[in-house]
């Protein structure tokens, strides 16, 4: 059953595979630290693709299928932040079901709305060590979308000792957005 489950859910997303992934490869020599491509499934983001097997920089391995928290990583930020109204309340009113710290931040409505300002503001989304068990590591993402359509987002991952979010933004965001940008127009036959 787990086995067809994770089949079933993967089937439709082979513009990962085919467009996604090998783009992303060519990208670690300009991006250098990890990066991972994650879509949104039952209230959080799927890694997809990931570089970390490929980086030298990667202190992670393993990434493909890590779920991760929308609220509090810069993936699950940059995607919230480019959805459509109707798609973010309908994340926000599934997350504010839980009984825990995501549930607390869902129910928060300034606060999230502060967040999707932020993010529209800036061009992308950061994270610099608000991720439960991971405080030593930051990242930025942007979203990915595909003929109209909002089909990811995807990050840059690096140590919060390695550079600010503002030397980040500088260093990583064009080139992720440049990436983001490529993905997108190479996978929109798949979304049409």
């Amino acid at each position: 059953f787990a086995v067809r489950r994770l089949s079933e859910g993967f089937e439709d997303e082979a513009w990962i595979q085919h467009v996604a992934s090998p783009m992303m490869h060519a990208a670690v020599g300009q991006l250098m630290w990890p990066c991972d491509l994650c879509t949104l499934d039952g209230g959080f983001m799927v890694v997809r693709e990931s570089t970390h097997r490929w980086s030298m920089l990667s202190q992670h391995r393993a990434m493909v299928g890590a779920r991760l928290p929308i609220m509090t990583t810069a993936v699950g930020r940059a995607y919230f932040a480019a959805c459509s109204t109707e798609e973010r309340r309908a994340i926000l009113e599934l997350l504010a079901l839980r009984k825990d710290e995501v549930g607390e931040l869902a129910r928060d409505r300034p606060y999230m709305g502060r967040v999707v300002r932020e993010t529209r503001r800036r061009g992308h989304a950061i994270n610099n060590g608000e991720m439960a068990g991971e405080a030593e590591f930051a990242a930025v993402a942007v979203p990915v979308h595909a003929a109209g359509h909002l089909a990811a987002a995807i990050n840059v991952i690096f140590p919060v000792g390695a550079c600010t979010t503002q030397e980040a933004a500088k260093r990583f965001v064009p080139p992720l957005k440049r990436l983001a940008q490529s993905i997108g127009k190479a996978s929109a036959e798949y979304f049409s």
